[in-house]
């Protein structure tokens, strides 16, 4: 009788050792590495306001100066659109220039709580170890941690200046409707809400517009276009 006890409860006490589980520890005892909140995408909705220079390839002389002012949606998957309104300024015989820039873009770095660490996470760092190590991780924090890429049409209407001046050699605008397809990257150091923009894109005018009076050159249709703002994520 005490053999079959024995073999019956043998098994049982080894299974209900293998089982037991220790208890886990207390959250605030784990490891800070293992702590640390799931980093994860989120939305983000941005106003920014440029300026900048837009200049045709090969021909300097000419050029436009730039005000933008644009809104951006970027969603969960990264994908979003960008549009706005943007004023290119006034030349000897183009009065205003108005453009509406549409769109489409991919967002890099745009996970919860970059748009408010960056520079001023770096700045603390910065400040709580005086060491080498806290001040490269302020100089890291300066490097943009969004990285926007975007292509779209940016239709737009020149208004022609009534009175000339016949001594200048500046190209005029024979056409009033205009249009190009755009390919830009726009990089952005977030600083906590606000951001600052550096902004790069090329041009293809679809339009055949700018033309130089004297012998009629006709201006390249591709410009270069290069922005510096601020930003305000919403």
């Amino acid at each position: 009788m005490k053999k079959l006890l024995l073999t019956i409860l043998l098994p049982l006490s080894l299974c209900t050792g293998l089982r037991a589980q220790p208890l886990p520890a207390h959250p605030e005892s784990a490891p800070e590495a293992d702590r640390r909140p799931a980093v994860r995408r989120t939305e983000l909705n941005e106003l920014s306001v440029t300026a900048g220079a837009s200049i045709p390839s090969g021909y300097s002389s000419f050029h436009f100066t730039t005000f933008s002012l644009q809104y951006a949606h970027t969603g969960l998957s990264g994908w979003g659109c960008r549009g706005g309104v943007t004023w290119l300024g006034d030349r000897n015989r183009i009065d205003r220039y108005f453009a509406i820039p549409l769109r489409a873009s991919y967002l890099l770095g745009h996970e919860r709580g970059g748009a408010k660490a960056g520079v001023m996470a770096g700045f603390e760092g910065g400040y709580r170890n005086d060491s080498f190590f806290s001040l490269a991780d302020f100089l890291v924090a300066l490097i943009p941690k969004r990285w926007e890429f975007n292509a779209g049409f940016t239709p737009g209407y020149i208004f022609r200046r009534q009175g000339r001046d016949r001594l200048s050699d500046d190209p005029i605008a024979d056409r009033r409707f205009a249009c190009t397809f755009d390919l830009g990257t726009r990089a952005t150091i977030p600083v906590r809400r606000f951001g600052i923009v550096l902004g790069f894109t090329y041009s293809a005018y679809l339009t055949d517009n700018f033309v130089r009076p004297g012998d009629r050159f006709r201006l390249p249709r591709s410009f270069v276009s290069l922005e510096a703002g601020l930003s305000l994520s919403l």
